[in-house]
């Protein structure tokens, strides 16, 4: 990770509601906010399984966490269940803001979707 502070993701969170506009009108940058939560979470992925802190190689750092030293079989298939649906956000979100996705402005339903995925990610790597 650079020398950078990284914006708190609440201090985004208020900028995106105070942004003027509809939700729909939003969603594009709803959709930012969403990556960055996702990479929050990576860059939290315990040094046990990712060495380099950052956020970088985000697919890759969520997929080795399913292997997370310490975690049973039970443990490892839950971890799946959550990373999979999180990285098919990430992977359209990105979509989304490099504009590779012709839509521009994703569906509400659709970011609502990504968000739920992204909520999950989060509690799984929640601190205890």
């Amino acid at each position: 990770m650079s020398g950078r502070r990284r914006v708190p993701a609440d201090e985004f969170a208020a900028a995106y509601a105070a942004w003027p506009g509809s939700e729909h009108d939003k969603t594009a940058l709803r959709t930012l906010l969403l990556r960055y939560r996702i990479e929050a979470v990576a860059a939290r992925v315990p040094s046990t399984v990712v060495t380099s802190p950052g956020t970088t190689r985000i697919p890759q750092r969520l997929m080795l966490s399913v292997g997370e030293p310490g975690l049973d079989d039970a443990q490892r298939r839950r971890r799946l269940a959550v990373v999979r649906p999180a990285l098919a956000a990430y992977h359209a979100i990105c979509d989304v803001l490099h504009g590779r996705d012709p839509e521009g402005r994703p569906a509400l339903a659709l970011v609502a979707a990504w968000e739920q995925a992204v909520v999950r990610l989060e509690e799984e790597f929640r601190a205890p």
